[in-house]
C-alpha cells in the first residue's frame, strides 16, 4: 500500500526511500489515517515534491511525484488553520488532488530552512482528525525531521564524494 519515488542512485538514496516509506506506513498504521504522504523541499525549484505515499492506489498515483511551489503551501500554513500543532485544511484551490480535509505538519532544520512536510488525510471512521491524531502527527513529524535531514546529508555527502572522485580521476588523466 505504500509507494515511494525511487531512483537508481547510491545506497544513501535507497536508505532515504526506505525511511520515507516506513514513515508514511507507520503514521498511517499508528494514527489511523487512510492516506499519508511525505513531501521534501527542493531548494533549486523552491517547491515541495511528494516522495512517499501510503494509501489507496488512486491516491498514490495522483500524489506521488506531484510538486507544488512553496507559495501554494504557505497558504495552507496560515495560523487560522492551526489545530493542535498541525494545519488542518479543506481541499480546494490549494490541491484538488486531495479528496477531503487534510492535516499537514511542516518540518525544518534547526536554522529554520525547510526540509519537508508530513501530510495525512482520511482518518479512520470518516470522522475529523481529533487532538490525539493531530498531536501524534506533530510528534511523528518532529521525529522524522531529524532522521530525514540526516539521510539527506548522507545522500549529499555520497554525491559530493562521487563528484570529487570523478574530478580527481579527470585531473590525474590531464596531468599524465
Amino acid at each position: 500500500r505504500s509507494t515511494v519515488v525511487t531512483g537508481s542512485g547510491p545506497a544513501a538514496e535507497d536508505d532515504l526511500d526506505s525511511l520515507m516509506e516506513s514513515i508514511v506506513r507507520t503514521v498511517a498504521d499508528s494514527l489511523g489515517f487512510g492516506l499519508v504522504a511525505v513531501s521534501l523541499y527542493r531548494p533549486a525549484w523552491d517547491d515541495f515534491v511528494v516522495q512517499a505515499v501510503h494509501g489507496r492506489a488512486a491516491a498514490r498515483e495522483a500524489l506521488l511525484g506531484a510538486a507544488a511551489p512553496r507559495e501554494v503551501w504557505e497558504q495552507a500554513l496560515d495560523a487560522r488553520f492551526l489545530d493542535h500543532g498541525a494545519y488542518v485544511v479543506a481541499p480546494g484551490p490549494l490541491d484538488s488532488k486531495l479528496p477531503a480535509e487534510f492535516a499537514v505538519v511542516p518540518f525544518s532544520r534547526a536554522d529554520g530552512s525547510p526540509i519537508g512536510m508530513l501530510l495525512a488525510a482520511e482518518p479512520a471512521g470518516g470522522r475529523r482528525a481529533g487532538p490525539r491524531e493531530l498531536e501524534g502527527l506533530v510528534a511523528r513529524a518532529a521525529l522524522s525531521a531529524g532522521v530525514i535531514d540526516s539521510r539527506l546529508a548522507e545522500r549529499h555527502a555520497v554525491r559530493h564524494r562521487g563528484a570529487l572522485e570523478h574530478l580527481m580521476r579527470v585531473s590525474s588523466e590531464l596531468v599524465s
